[in-house]
C-alpha cells in the first residue's frame, strides 16, 4: 500500500482522509486540555476506521506508555516500524 506523504497514512478516499484529520485534530484538542482517556479513545476509534493510521497507532502506543502498561504499546509500534520504518519514534 503506498503511503501518503501529509499523514503517513495508507492511501484513502479523500472522506476517509477528512474524517481521520478532522478525528485526529479532535484528540489534539482534548490532549491540549490533559484529558488523556478521551483523546486515546478518539485514536482508538481512528484505528477502527483507519488501521493503518500512523498518527493514530503511534498516540495509542505512547499513551500505554505513558500509563504504565508498556507491553500494551509493543504492537502498535511494531505496526508502524512495518507501515512507515522511517519514522523515529516506532524503533
Amino acid at each position: 500500500m503506498p503511503i501518503t506523504h501529509a499523514t503517513g497514512t495508507s492511501a484513502q478516499s479523500p472522506v476517509g482522509w477528512l474524517d481521520g484529520f478532522v478525528l485526529r485534530w479532535k484528540a489534539k484538542a482534548f490532549l491540549l486540555f490533559g484529558l488523556k482517556a478521551q483523546a486515546n479513545a478518539i485514536f482508538l476509534g481512528i484505528l477502527k476506521r483507519l488501521p493503518d493510521d500512523i498518527h493514530a497507532l503511534n498516540s495509542v502506543a505512547y499513551a500505554a506508555l505513558q500509563s504504565g502498561h508498556p507491553a500494551q504499546a509493543i504492537e502498535p509500534f511494531e505496526r508502524v516500524a512495518q507501515l512507515a520504518p522511517h519514522i523515529s519514534n516506532s524503533h
